[in-house]
């Protein structure tokens, strides 16, 4: 069953952004559109901790900070995190920690691990290859990370 959803978006800016991103990924707009709010919205309840999409993303509801009593930086962390990445498929391992030591202002190898550590826990992110000396594969390409 189709059922149609009419909203309105005071945020101009970040309805542009949306399509143009839907564009950008799909090559096509309106019969993508649909689709990627389908999942903006399946996303966004994992987030707040709806068991039935936490479990369909794969997320474990039982993990301590599962979905529930985040800090104030989590939160912020996250949501900067989804405006940034959650539509792309895949980010590089290096890309991923400078946007940590950017966003969080931090330099120490062990906390920005720590934050990985917390985008897997909460399911936002998986190892797409296994990360090796100084990120890089033996044919020398990045490491990548599966987002989403």
């Amino acid at each position: 069953m189709n059922d149609r959803l009419t909203v309105r978006i005071n945020d101009k800016q970040l309805l542009a952004d949306f399509k143009a991103h839907v564009l950008n990924k799909n090559g096509r707009l309106y019969a993508a559109l649909s689709i990627e709010v389908e999942t903006a919205l399946k996303n966004h309840l994992a987030i707040e901790g709806v068991e039935k999409y936490c479990e369909q993303l794969g997320v474990e509801t039982s993990e301590p900070a599962a979905h529930t009593n985040f800090s104030q930086r989590q939160k912020k962390f996250l949501a900067t995190f989804q405006k940034r990445f959650f539509m792309d498929n895949q980010i590089g391992v290096k890309v991923l920690r400078a946007f940590i030591k950017e966003e969080l202002h931090v330099l120490d190898d062990r906390t920005i691990e720590k934050w990985e550590k917390f985008l897997m826990t909460v399911g936002w992110i998986k190892r797409a290859s296994t990360v090796s000396w100084e990120n890089k594969t033996p044919t020398g390409e990045e490491d990548l990370i599966e987002v989403g």
